[in-house]
């Protein structure tokens, strides 16, 4: 009975240990902070100025972004409930015999600003692409894909995961 005792002992303590484990690196996005607390209105409003920066850029006009906070899953898939990341979604209209040339123009002007290339390529086509940069001083990602029809981009804008205690 001492031995089984001893064991279930052992078996309680591991699973403290790894729930332990799981949960400090609940939410933490690999490259974000998510010790950093920051509330939902000021993560919509950084996703929307990098969005009118993108749509300045491309000399375009704004089309959707509405940013909306979203799980933010950690090292091991687990979800949290108090980290996201705050993401918008928008549209660029950018005619298809231009696109590869404004994503490298976009690629060239982020790099120019220290942001990290994450993703550069042409697709297959020769025709459309994608450019994804991470900016290391506030962990804000952007990602620009051409749509098929390749007649606008697709932007994607979001801020690194932070802890909030706001629902999500």
């Amino acid at each position: 009975m001492t031995n089984m005792v001893d064991a279930v002992s052992r078996a309680v303590v591991l699973t403290v240990g790894l729930v332990a484990v799981l949960l400090a690196g609940c939410g933490s996005d690999r490259d974000g902070d998510d010790s950093r607390e920051v509330n939902q209105a000021d993560a919509r409003e950084l996703v929307e100025e990098y969005g009118r920066q993108v749509f300045g850029a491309v000399h375009a006009p704004a089309q959707g972004l509405d940013p909306i906070p979203n799980p933010c899953d950690g090292r091991f898939g687990e979800i949290s409930g108090t980290v996201y990341p705050m993401v918008g979604h928008g549209q660029i209209p950018v005619p298809e015999a231009e696109q590869v040339g404004t994503l490298a123009r976009l690629r060239d002007h982020w790099q120019q600003h220290g942001y990290s290339v994450e993703e550069d390529r042409v697709f297959p086509d020769g025709r459309t692409g994608t450019v994804a940069v991470r900016n290391p001083v506030d962990g804000m990602r952007i990602r620009v894909t051409s749509t098929e029809p390749p007649t606008m981009f697709a932007l994607m804008v979001s801020t690194p995961c932070y802890r909030s205690d706001e629902p999500l």
